[in-house]
């Protein structure tokens, strides 16, 4: 029921609360919700969750499903990928429908490299496969030792003050 799928919702988002800081949420799942594309809705803030690639199919869920995405900050990066197709349900009557999806903020858009259908899995769906860019962390302590050590093993720094003081 729909109010099923809104406390499913509520309950995401409070997840979402709890992440710890600088964490990258990454959401996969069977919404049941045909989003549609950047062309389908007529805000300019949607046109920064949804791209114009996909089916541009639009159901009850899916409304339910960009507002959620609006509030959280949240958007679906496979939209913005131009690929031959993205539905990942088809009906009894061959119908294709994009509604498995995956959820990333969207300042973190672009860690999504490729997000393509496979098959093969024991469902009626099809698979989404992520390829993600990812970078490793590094504190910003950690980058000045990681600097001065590359001063001391160079005896660059020690070069570049001894010029400074002959001039």
């Amino acid at each position: 029921s729909d109010a099923e799928y809104m406390e499913t919702l509520d309950a995401l988002a409070e997840l979402l609360k709890k992440k710890p800081t600088g964490a990258t949420p990454i959401i996969c799942g069977d919404f049941n919700a045909q989003i549609g594309t950047s062309d389908n809705h007529e805000t300019f803030e949607t046109h920064k969750i949804l791209g114009k690639h996909g089916n541009k199919k639009v159901n009850e869920r899916g409304e339910l499903l960009v507002e959620f995405l609006l509030e959280l900050g949240l958007c679906v990066p496979a939209s913005f990928l131009r690929k031959k197709g993205h539905d990942t349900w088809y009906s009894a009557a061959q119908t294709g429908h994009q509604i498995d999806h995956v959820l990333v903020p969207k300042k973190k858009r672009r860690i999504c490299r490729d997000i393509s259908r496979i098959g093969g899995c024991d469902s009626d769906h099809l698979a989404l496969r992520i390829k993600l860019s990812l970078t490793k962390f590094v504190p910003a302590k950690e980058k000045e030792k990681e600097k001065e050590e590359h001063c001391k093993k160079t005896n660059y720094c020690s070069l570049k003050s001894k010029r400074f003081h002959d001039k």
